[in-house]
Order: structure tokens, then sequence, then C-alpha cells
């Protein structure tokens, strides 16, 4: 599947959590409600209220508050679906269609975590729900260079 992503906002933050990593004493009882087995997306070190952009154009699937995700943002896309997470408020809703670079929210710390940050993650068309983090996979191969 070839398709390529923009960085969900605009300058240079870093990654704070990577795909896949194992939960710590705080994140272990979250990971164990939700059978999974380490990290299920990138965490980029947004500070609060920095504009989250669309990665690819697509459709609006999920806007609004999300369980552990905080205020989080679903959107469908041909190659599958990305979520952005522990938003402070989204700026689209559900139906609504969106262009790469688009801005949809900001950023901030809702839901569950320890600190302003961007929960980014994607899945794949004909994703595996148990394949130890809910179906999502490392974003990183999808990011132009």
């Amino acid at each position: 599947m070839k398709f390529s992503l923009c960085l969900p906002f605009l300058g240079n933050y870093p990654i704070s959590q990577k795909f896949g990593n194992r939960p710590d004493m705080q994140t272990k009882p979250v990971y164990s409600k939700w059978s999974i087995t380490g990290h299920d997306g990138l965490d980029f070190a947004l500070p609060t209220a920095t504009k989250v952009l669309a990665v690819y154009k697509g459709e609006v699937i999920q806007s609004g508050e999300n369980d552990d995700y905080g205020i989080s943002i679903t959107i469908k896309h041909s190659w599958g679906t990305s979520l952005y997470a522990h938003l402070q408020k989204s700026f689209v809703q559900l139906n609504d269609k969106v262009i790469k670079g688009k801005v949809i929210a900001l950023s901030d710390q809702t839901g569950f975590t320890t600190g302003p940050h961007l929960h980014f993650a994607i899945r794949l068309k004909g994703w595996d729900p148990n394949n130890g983090y809910l179906g999502y996979c490392n974003p990183m191969p999808y990011f132009k260079n």
C-alpha cells in the first residue's frame, strides 16, 4: 500500500513516546484495561494549543470525548484511519471532509496523559484487532521525508 502522510503539526517537535514502547508502572493499568502490549501510536511533545493537522485527505468518523484518549478525532482515508488524541478542541464534526494539512484541532492533555502532547495513530485497511496494539501500526514509515 503506497501513500505518504504529512506530519500532524507544523514545526519541529520531538517524539516523546514511540510506537510499541512497553508500559511502565504508571501506564500498565491502562494498557491492561485495553489488552494492549505496547504503546499504540506515536506521542509528539506538542505544547498545549498547538495546531493539529490532518495527515491525509478523508472523512471525519469520530470527533469528541473518547475514553482514555480524551478529546479525539478519527478520520477515514482510502488506506485506513488516523487517530489524533488528547486534544483541547476539535474544529471538525462527524462526516466533515478534510484535506491533507487542514487544521483540525488544538493539542492538549485530555484523557489519560502525563502532560500535553499529541497521540497519533493509524490503522491500515484489513487491520488485525488482535495485534496487541488495538489494530494500530507504526505510522513512522508513512511520513514523507
